[in-house]
């Protein structure tokens, strides 16, 4: 009988050993820790980029605003139109509108009157938020936007090319206004704040008598003193404008129909206070983007500005 026995050769099985793991798992960690530093890196030139334009546009709007009121015409014998609380549906509920006649440069209706690039020395300057395009630079987003008019005028009345201030009805709109459709006009406007999506003001009283500290309200005249007219702002020391701000790429993931949300969910100013405060509670709220049903990358986006704009020297 034969004993076969074969011999195969041991078959070496070498593993990591503890300290190669060690090592393989600190090149991972620092290989993590910089894509998520250029990831970081990159959310926030976005982000900072986002709040650049919007911060660029806010400067701009209030840039053309400080021009129009310090030139604005305060006269008794002129009208100055403010819809503080407007009900017709295309501005939005809750925007503010307003009209005043500043000695500013304006559009004349017909381009080819006055000849010889003669240019008005007066005009009627009106600001709105309205749902729409026109003007945007994206003609597929459908979006509020800050639409500012112009309306070039002269002060004594040219026949065939402008109309006189001098010779105006006492109130712009309405029944018997000049322009009783001034702010449902299409076609005067031109688009200044294209990512603005909220408007709203109010008035700083001077100090009188009656109120010896000045205080803010959305009657442009002191009714403790008395007065029921705005009379030539002779009450009023500055506006104080409030806007709301979001960003293009941001307005793209927002449903049309979310703005009128949006807009209601910041509400409209009160007596002793500005917008500003309020809204700014409202857009840090953990419940914001559930509140508009908006996106939480849309809706962390709005931004808040406002400024005072003096009539009288501070």
């Amino acid at each position: 009988m034969f004993n076969c026995h074969t011999t195969y050769p041991r078959l070496r099985h070498k593993g990591f050993t503890l300290l190669e793991m060690l090592a393989a798992l600190a090149v991972l960690t620092v290989v993590l820790y910089i894509v998520v530093q250029i990831t970081n890196h990159a959310s926030r030139v976005v982000q900072n980029t986002r709040r650049m334009d919007a911060d660029s546009e806010s400067r701009l709007v209030f840039s053309r605003m400080a021009l129009d009121f310090s030139h604005m015409l305060k006269r008794s014998d002129l009208d100055y139109s403010a819809f503080k609380q407007p009900n017709n549906a295309q501005d939005n509920t809750g925007n503010d509108r307003l009209a005043f006649f500043a000695e500013v440069a304006g559009d004349f209706a017909d381009s080819s009157v006055p000849t010889s690039g003669e240019k008005s020395p007066v005009s009627l300057v009106a600001y709105r938020v309205i749902l729409g395009n026109a003007n945007n630079p994206d003609p597929t987003l459908h979006s509020p936007s800050l639409q500012r008019m112009n309306k070039g005028l002269g002060w004594e009345p040219k026949p065939g090319q402008w109309d006189g201030v001098v010779y105006f009805p006492l109130t712009l709109t309405g029944a018997g206004g000049k322009w009783p459709n001034l702010f449902s006009d299409d076609t005067s406007y031109q688009a200044i704040g294209h990512q603005v999506f909220r408007f709203e003001y109010t008035y700083l009283l001077k100090p009188s008598t009656q109120n010896p500290q000045a205080r803010l309200s959305n009657t442009p005249w002191d009714v403790d003193a008395g007065h029921d007219s705005i009379d030539g702002f002779k009450d009023v020391a500055a506006i104080a404008v409030t806007i709301g701000v979001l960003d293009e790429t941001s307005r793209k993931i927002v449903a049309e129909a979310n703005y009128n949300r949006l807009i209601a969910t910041l509400p409209d100013a009160v007596d002793g206070e500005t917008a500003a405060s309020r809204w700014n509670a409202i857009v840090n709220s953990p419940n914001f983007s559930g509140d508009t049903g908006i996106p939480t990358p849309a809706s962390s986006r709005v931004r808040i500005y406002e400024r005072y704009f003096y009539l009288t020297a501070p």
